[in-house]
């Protein structure tokens, strides 16, 4: 006798590790997020996605605004350094003796 799919058990190793993957949307384009799912079993793993899906959203979000504070808050030095104290050196309209 058959036995129907949803009754059928998958076997699987139980070394495998599940692993997530999830998109936002952003003005960019998509930005793929990844995350690993501990779990015993695919059926379990299938579970748990939903919220640690939602965990891995939120760290990415986390993690981009502390990159943008970052960009924002960063000196940026042109490529030949800064000009001399004095200003940019002779050749300006006024003159000392």
């Amino acid at each position: 006798m058959a036995t129907k799919p949803e009754q059928q058990e998958l076997k699987v190793d139980p070394d495998s590790l599940y692993m997530g993957e999830t998109q936002v949307l952003t003005p960019a384009g998509a930005l793929p997020i990844g995350f690993e799912i501990g779990a015993g079993s695919l059926g379990e793993a299938a579970e748990k996605f939903g919220q640690l899906a939602k965990e891995a959203i939120e760290r990415t979000v986390k993690e981009l605004q502390e990159l943008r504070r970052q960009a924002a808050s960063s000196i940026v030095i042109p490529q030949g350094g800064l000009p001399p104290a004095g200003g940019m050196g002779p050749g300006g309209k006024i003159q000392m003796p």
